[in-house]
């Protein structure tokens, strides 16, 4: 439960705990009723995370099964519910698969409400529809997701906050110290914007 993560994080002087959406096949809510069902939840968490004075970071996830997957619906509930302590996750693997394109972030999305940037590729050939999080990994090179491409928007935008990477594949995970340090190297490398 929440305040259990609160506690938690306040033990450890961690400034925000994240939150994600519903993810399930068997919402059948309109996409009003899912806004204003967000409105109202963080309308009620807004007091405990007063209380606790520790961000709330809300992380929209593309998959089309989410309750929420649009980084600009989560602005709007933010806006509307007029809290200060929350913040929006630009995650950009749910960027590249959710209802957002860099164009209608650049006509209607409020970049000061970034905070926090994750950041992953996907080389898979699969379809993006088909993309999940054990497809994840560090090789912006051959990215399909355009990660570098996102993540010079924010910057070139104002944004100047931790960009954090958020790989989940398996094989990075079975990688020896030195060639997971390398790879990590070489992705800072091709990231870089000068």
């Amino acid at each position: 439960n929440l305040t259990y993560l609160l506690n938690m994080a306040k033990d450890i002087n961690c400034p925000a705990v994240v939150m994600c959406p519903m993810n399930t096949s068997g919402d059948y809510r309109s996409p009003d009723k899912k806004f204003r069902d967000t409105v109202k939840i963080l309308e009620e968490l807004a007091t405990i995370f007063t209380q606790y004075n520790i961000i709330g970071y809300i992380e929209p996830l593309g998959f089309k099964s989410s309750s929420l997957s649009s980084v600009i619906t989560a602005m709007k509930a933010i806006k509307e519910v007029g809290y200060e302590g929350y913040k929006i996750v630009f995650d950009t693997f749910h960027h590249a698969i959710g209802p957002d394109s860099l164009e209608k972030l650049r006509n209607e999305y409020d970049i000061n409400l970034t905070g926090i940037i994750h950041i992953s590729a996907v080389t898979t050939d699969l379809f993006p529809e088909e993309y999940r999080d054990e497809h994840r990994n560090i090789n912006f090179i051959n990215d399909k997701l355009r990660s570098k491409k996102q993540m010079e928007y924010f910057i070139k935008n104002g944004y100047n906050g931790i960009v954090s990477f958020e790989p989940f594949a398996g094989a990075l995970q079975l990688l020896e110290k030195e060639e997971l340090k390398y790879k990590i190297n070489r992705a800072i490398d091709f990231l870089n914007i000068g």
